[in-house]
């Protein structure tokens, strides 16, 4: 078994649960402010909150029509559904720590960084949006006692409690012939201190055995706990968020067991043995089988355990308490929303990492931080790509970009729209042309340096549309464009993910002439050593070629489970936290897990560019490796 620690560099820390104080009145005006983050959308805000759009977009006019990044938004605290009145979003204020919002809440920090798993030194700063588990303060208004943790260096030590809002010491029993003046002399108290615990007493000295008297501390115990109460309060107040961070975390790290059981759930429906759908169900299931061979070679032991969903109508509930199931470290699955929503809560529930492979738009993954989205919906990472565009093209001013729409239709899609801003923001030129406009049209807009003949400019095409009508109409033209260019020309057509599943056969060499570049979360070059040696392992263990499909889905599968051990063996059910940090490199796949809010699940932002430069070569772009 390994025993995980992230306390090691702290040495006797003490962190109080909760102290006395006052119910923070930061939300008392029913709001609290969130800032726009790069890549959000109104949507996704409102998800996060549990609000609609329309209810934020009435207490931020102007926000309906465009929202951007560093941009204060106002959002309601919600109270309606028990759920939403058992939490409370706090916007952290400059100088504010982890410490005192725990105090002000009557929260304990392990309780804000159990409710905040994706809290770190590093985003708890002014402006960012906490998650207050606001239930708990309920037991500090009943006058229960609070603890703190000693922590050291060989990890969380046990809890002891601090009964310092007690207001007895004990409970003593009388015995046989005791009296009042020897009971004070017992616990070295005054007779008026213990009548007036004991107000039943009155004026009577007689006391009869069995009698049950309440014991108050002494003026010099009280004195010697309120200066302990002090000196824990200036140390916790001199500590950073970091240390008290990392203190609360490690009350729920859990050892990591030696076997990993894995559950798959997947929809086989066996009745349908032909779809695609079915064939692509089973290829991942196959390369999941492939990733165990691979780990077990490795020494390490995986129990794989198999559910069959079925359609999208079929009730999971026998799943959820099978006891294969129930002995999860973590779950892949499953694919259809129905189903998702009670294998989520099962996964908040009992801590369960949960990874998503086969849908997008999960709207769970909003608020339960043990959900892993890998599917993620472009607008995601949409910023991303438009970040890598302007690294990978525009680091200069001597590029242009020529937008490309259909004939009969004018307005941009959702990729084009969004870049045009960005271009702007960057002082990048671009200009908008019909794909079918003549070919001289087009040589006549080729951005030139008419000072400098002898500069190089780069003209960047990009198609309003992903799908193949429109490309294989332009790359003939391209052809000639290139062909009649000035020599100090370049030109380079940039697409979408869809485009790799039109490389193929005649359309690969004009790839490769058109300078073409495409983004992606998964690609795999079919003459790389590594994809061929899997491509043969597959036909070879299961005797049948790989189905062609984007993504691969036995390749998919083979990435996802190798991931997902390697980062569980290290972090267990923290691997949140430090998903950068896997020791894997990826078939097929690229992750970078995001996480939506502290609060929240994880997205995948992982994206690739993939380029078929015209010297026959393939090139996988990682611009986090650059």
């Amino acid at each position: 078994m390994h025993n995980r620690t992230i306390m090691k560099h702290y040495r006797h820390i003490l962190l109080v649960m909760a102290l006395c104080g006052t119910l923070s009145a930061y939300s008392q005006n029913g709001f609290f402010i969130h800032t726009v983050s790069k890549g959000q959308t109104m949507y996704s805000i409102a998800k996060m909150y549990g609000v609609t759009q329309d209810t934020i977009i009435s207490m931020n006019p102007g926000s309906g029509i465009m929202i951007r990044a560093g941009q204060s938004l106002r959002i309601p605290q919600q109270s309606g559904t028990k759920e939403e009145s058992n939490r409370v979003y706090h916007t952290i204020m400059a100088g504010e720590t982890l410490y005192r919002l725990s105090v002000n809440y009557k929260v304990s920090i392990k309780d804000i960084c159990d409710a905040n798993p994706g809290l770190s030194a590093d985003n708890f700063r002014a402006g960012e949006v906490i998650l207050i588990p606001v239930e708990k303060k309920q037991e500090a208004k009943e006058g229960k006692s609070q603890a703190f943790l000693a922590v050291d260096q060989t990890g969380l030590a046990e809890a002891k409690e601090l009964k310092d809002t007690l207001k007895y010491k004990t409970v003593h029993t009388v015995r046989s012939k005791e009296n009042i003046s020897r009971i004070c002399r017992m616990y070295d108290i005054s007779q008026n201190e213990l009548i007036a615990a004991n107000p039943a007493l009155g004026n009577s000295s007689k006391l009869s055995a069995g009698q049950k008297l309440n014991i108050p501390f002494s003026s010099q115990e009280l004195k010697e706990k309120r200066n302990s109460m002090e000196k824990i309060e200036q140390q916790l107040n001199n500590m950073d968020n970091s240390a008290l961070i990392n203190a609360g975390r490690s009350a729920l790290m859990e050892d990591i067991p030696d076997m990993i059981h894995i559950a798959l759930l997947l929809p086989f429906e066996l009745d349908d043995s032909i779809s695609d759908e079915r064939k692509k169900m089973v290829e991942f299931y196959q390369g999941t089988l492939l990733a165990l061979d691979t780990l077990k070679s490795s020494g390490i032991s995986v129990e794989l355990n198999v559910f069959d969903t079925g359609n999208d109508t079929t009730d999971i509930t026998h799943i959820l308490e099978d006891p294969a199931f129930l002995r999860s470290d973590f779950i892949i699955g499953p694919k259809y929303h129905k189903h998702i929503k009670a294998v989520a809560d099962f996964a908040r529930e009992n801590r369960i990492i949960t990874i998503l492979p086969l849908t997008s738009d999960v709207e769970q993954v909003y608020n339960n931080p043990y959900l892993f989205q890998l599917n993620t919906p472009q607008s995601f990472w949409q910023s991303n790509i438009y970040d890598n565009f302007i690294q990978q093209f525009c680091s200069t001013d001597s590029t242009q970009v020529i937008f490309l729409n259909l004939p009969a239709d004018s307005v941009d899609n959702d990729f084009t729209l969004n870049l045009k801003p960005v271009l702007e923001r960057n002082r990048i030129p671009y200009l908008t042309m019909v794909i079918d406009t003549p070919v001289y049209r087009f040589n006549d807009t080729l951005f030139t340096d008419t000072v400098n003949p002898e500069r190089v400019m780069n003209n960047v095409f990009v198609i309003n549309s992903s799908k193949e009508g429109p490309l294989t109409t332009f790359l003939p033209m391209l052809q000639i464009i290139n062909r009649n260019k000035h020599p100090f020309t370049e030109t380079s057509l940039f697409g979408y993910r869809e485009y790799q599943a039109y490389a193929r056969n005649n359309l690969i060499d004009q790839f490769h002439e058109a300078n073409i570049y495409f983004f992606s979360w998964f690609y795999s070059d079919l003459s790389a050593a590594r994809t061929m040696a899997f491509h043969d392992k597959f036909r070879r263990s299961f005797m049948k070629q790989m189905m062609i499909s984007f993504p691969s889905y036995a390749m998919y599968g083979y990435d996802i489970v190798n991931w997902f051990v390697n980062a569980f063996r290290q972090y267990g059910n923290q691997l949140g936290l430090h998903s950068d940090n896997v020791g894997y490199n990826p078939l097929h796949v690229g992750f970078r897990f995001e996480r939506i809010s502290p609060w929240g699940g994880m997205i995948n932002n992982k994206v690739f560019f993939i380029h078929y430069g015209k010297n026959y070569t393939i090139e996988t772009i990682d611009f986090d490796r650059k």
